[in-house]
């Protein structure tokens, strides 16, 4: 278990610093590397520094099993984000309401994190903000797990407002730590580079998207990567490739359940026919519409 940013919070809030924490116990550069996470300390030393900022060990290994059980919950959650289950609201606040007690400032940016993804949902310019400064101001307290979900909620943040340099930014981030549900990070790394026109590294990313929403059989995302990638194909000038696109996904639609998707299909395709000069058939698209 790591305790170094709960030590340090501690330290700080004694008005101790690292000299006099450390004294006696270990040097001041292995306590800074404590603080930082970067070694595990004995079981001795840890509870030499506890007893010195007037924690017990107890309440320290408490906090952090309770810290795991939260992660374990807040991941499931964003797995049910992800698969648009309902009443993500609601499990969001009962999970809240289990881990009260804890209000490290470890945990409490942890609830952050998770609080921006929630509220990007309703699309809630202002309250999102509000909730991205916060996490800002407080960010040297995230954990080593959380920074794939920092990088890629506070991305969508910034692309939620229209920042594409700085959601670009945070999504790259995202790309070098995640380790699980790549695609997600591809995908919106492709949407971004569409909308800064970047339209080869866009179609890169979404084939990259593409591969791993098939094998994981992820069909309406399928349906939204050849969406885009019918668009990049056209913006590249490579209309055959474009219109091909387009009409392998009115194979798997259904008129009547697709309405939505297949009226962007036909006004894209529409667009496609203008390109070529094909008035006839531009106007028959998109009058499909």
């Amino acid at each position: 278990m790591s305790y170094g940013i709960k030590i340090k919070h501690l330290r700080i809030k004694k008005n101790m610093n690292q000299q006099d924490l450390s004294n006696g116990i270990c040097s001041i550069s292995y306590l800074s590397k404590i603080e930082n996470n970067v070694v595990k300390p004995n079981r001795e030393i840890i509870d030499l520094l506890c007893k010195k900022i007037g924690i017990s060990l107890h309440e320290l290994q408490t906090e952090e099993e309770l810290l795991l059980k939260m992660k374990c919950e807040l991941t499931e959650l964003n797995h049910l984000i992800r698969r648009k289950e309902t009443n993500i609201v609601f499990k969001f606040s009962e999970i809240l309401k289990r881990y009260e007690a804890l209000n490290s400032p470890q945990a409490n940016v942890i609830k952050l994190i998770f609080e921006l993804r929630i509220t990007l949902l309703s699309s809630d310019r202002i309250k999102s903000t509000a909730i991205y400064n916060e996490i800002i101001e407080n960010r040297d307290y995230k954990p080593n797990w959380i920074e794939p979900y920092y990088y890629l909620f506070c991305g969508l943040y910034h692309y939620m407002i229209d920042s594409l340099e700085q959601a670009l930014s945070f999504y790259k981030k995202a790309e070098k730590g995640v380790q699980a549900n790549k695609e997600e990070v591809y995908y919106q790394l492709a949407l971004v580079y569409s909308r800064l026109g970047n339209f080869s590294l866009s179609t890169l990313y979404l084939i990259r998207a593409y591969d791993i929403f098939v094998k994981k059989m992820d069909y309406e995302l399928c349906t939204n990567c050849n969406l885009l990638l019918g668009i990049n194909y056209r913006k590249m000038g490579e209309l055959q490739k474009s219109k091909e696109n387009y009409f392998k996904i009115t194979q798997n639609l259904s008129p009547k359940r697709d309405k939505e998707t297949l009226g962007k299909v036909h006004h894209n395709l529409g667009l496609i026919y203008s390109d070529e000069g094909d008035s006839t058939k531009s106007i028959f698209f998109i009058r499909k519409v």
